[in-house]
């Protein structure tokens, strides 16, 4: 059985909640002195201010996809990165 008084022991508030994007799951984690310091309101500010930063982030993620290269973009990439192969088996072959 865990020692619930060794100074290493931490609390895990667990966060969860479905949001417009779908379920969020998460953890907070508080040392002993902390979980015991703070009040429920406080533990549930900081669950509300997880998951609205989650839902930001998505918001975000979502209105600003990352650019797509071109088809011409990736060929010149798979080349650049073959050539390089190549210099290094070479380098290695020495």
């Amino acid at each position: 059985m865990a020692d619930l008084n060794a100074p290493n022991v931490r609390v895990q508030v667990l966060v969860k909640a479905r949001t417009k994007h779908g379920k969020f799951s998460d953890a907070i984690y508080y040392s002993k002195a902390q979980y015991e310091a703070a009040t429920d309101a406080a533990i549930t500010a900081a669950k509300d201010a997880r998951i609205a930063a989650w839902v930001a982030a998505v918001d975000y993620a979502r209105a600003n996809p990352a650019p797509r290269p071109t088809r011409a973009e990736r060929i010149a990439e798979r080349d650049r990165l073959q050539e390089e192969l190549d210099r290094v088996k070479a380098e290695l072959a020495r």
